[in-house]
């Protein structure tokens, strides 16, 4: 009778141990399902990995690679990319039929009632009629347009291996393109961070000032005070 509990321990571990093994050797379903808990991000840390029974395929060995890795640029030049760009737009065009550019006209991202208000802005085209198809294509005009412009920020992204696409982007393609030359003066001012003594990665108000602003304001006083003298 002493021996029954020790035979019957050694049964259940006996059938835990093959309850494992029938579970390593599934097709992946069940393994799956404890990670479903726990999604990945490409952020998260060996350590903070859910834990897996030993012998088990991890799901996620290709996915750490895959996320954290970041693609070389498409293109090997900024040429390269803008003909691409174009020769995809002009077949798309070409290619369209009559119901798709109806089913394509009444679904605009550009809003047609501003595209007809900007139209009308200029005091010659007031005394004139426009057609209703002329708004159209003046809308998918300015899709192109902004299109175009994204995708050379997202260019300049991509030579720089980063994953987000900030305003600094959009400005370098405004000043390395011929044909943006007149949206220069709309471009925000370049601004030189400065330290602070409210810690780390705070940024002054100054920060957020022309550098120019400074240089601006001596040639001002100084010649404020030349002026003065000259009067005196």
């Amino acid at each position: 009778m002493s021996q029954f509990p020790e035979v019957l321990d050694n049964n259940l571990l006996h059938a835990e141990n093959n309850e494992t093994a029938e579970y390593i050797q599934n097709d992946g379903t069940n393994q799956s399902e404890v990670f479903m808990e726990h999604p990945y991000t490409p952020n998260m840390h060996p350590i903070n990995m859910p834990s897996i029974v030993e012998g088990a395929v991890h799901p996620y060995n290709n996915l750490i690679h895959h996320n954290d890795a970041i693609p070389p640029a498409k293109y090997a030049s900024m040429r390269q990319m803008t003909e691409d760009f174009w020769r995809e737009k002009k077949q798309k065009m070409t290619e369209i039929s009559e119901e798709d550019m109806l089913n394509k006209s009444k679904n605009m991202s550009v809003p047609m009632a501003r595209v007809k208000k900007i139209m009308r802005i200029d005091d010659d085209v007031r005394n004139f009629m426009i057609a209703s198809d002329a708004p159209i294509f003046m809308a998918q005009a300015a899709e192109f347009f902004i299109e175009e412009m994204t995708a050379m920020g997202w260019q300049y992204v991509s030579e720089a291996r980063r994953r987000i696409l900030q305003k600094a982007d959009i400005a370098s393609a405004v000043q390395k393109s011929d044909q943006f030359d007149f949206l220069i003066d709309f471009l925000p001012p370049k601004t030189v961070p400065t330290t602070s003594t409210n810690g780390p990665g705070h940024m002054s108000e100054d920060s957020f000032q022309d550098p120019n602003m400074h240089s601006d304001f001596h040639q001002r006083t100084s010649n404020s005070s030349v002026n003065r003298s000259h009067h005196n």
